[in-house]
């Protein structure tokens, strides 16, 4: 009898052992998470002022899926470092599903955004971004990195997603397309400021918008799928061996 209650107690021993890991694991996650969302918005705001200042025209820069994007993710990033350090000041978890489904569409532009630009990057394209800039540069390649890296690795999962529900990773991409065609269709944005080629209505192959369209959701889903399964899986590297 005796001998089976020093077992149990060095079972509770190694439960509350296994048990204080976690929750260290936990807090070092997050606070790793809450720098690295501070970071993308102090890139994010100092990347549109640089862009506003350089173009000389704000309204003009709204017409762009890249400045757009950039300003989602740093309000997404922002909104997720504060709840960060509540979570560990107070420790108390936030409802994570909302937050979640934020940073993954943040994560899914992010990625677009960032394979645009690649693409654009090819020999065959005659016109290539200037890359080099600096708010060029954070746009497209640093913000893109550390948002798709700290959505993968540190944002917590919330299990494997439905197939109907992965289609919530293009909140921002449906939202942009929702408010920038129905302005250029109107009017308000004129013929020679519409920012792709495979948004003007006017001169462009309805077929090419077509097969665009297509291109646009249909990959911005599959990336969606993509990055919502590597957070599955990355997300608990952190816990691993967490018993040992």
């Amino acid at each position: 009898m005796m001998e089976l209650k020093m077992q149990e107690l060095r079972m509770q021993d190694k439960c509350d052992l296994v048990s204080n890991r976690i929750k260290e694991r936990m807090r070092t996650k997050k606070l790793v998470n809450s720098i690295t969302c501070a970071v993308i918005s102090v890139l994010g705001v100092l990347s549109l002022i640089y862009k506003v200042n350089y173009q000389g025209d704000f309204l003009s820069c709204l017409r762009e899926l890249t400045v757009n994007g950039t300003i989602f993710t740093t309000v997404v990033s922002f909104c997720y470092f504060v709840t960060n350090i509540f979570e560990m000041i107070f420790d108390h978890e936030v409802e994570r599903e909302f937050f979640y489904y934020l940073r993954l569409s943040s994560a899914v532009a992010e990625f677009v955004i960032a394979l645009v630009v690649m693409i654009g990057q090819l020999p065959i394209v005659p016109d290539k971004p200037v890359i080099a800039r600096f708010d060029m540069f954070n746009m497209h390649v640093l913000i893109p990195i550390l948002t798709i890296l700290s959505f993968v690795f540190h944002d917590p999962s919330i299990g494997k997603l439905k197939p109907s529900s992965r289609w919530k990773g293009l909140i921002f991409v449906t939202l942009y397309a929702f408010i920038i065609v129905p302005l250029i269709i109107i009017g308000i944005i004129p013929q020679d400021k519409i920012p792709y080629s495979f948004m003007n209505f006017y001169t462009s192959n309805p077929f090419y918008i077509l097969f665009s369209a297509c291109f646009v959701f249909l990959g911005g889903y599959l990336i969606s799928w993509m990055l919502s399964e590597f957070n599955r899986m990355g997300s608990w590297l952190w816990y691993k061996n967490v018993a040992r």
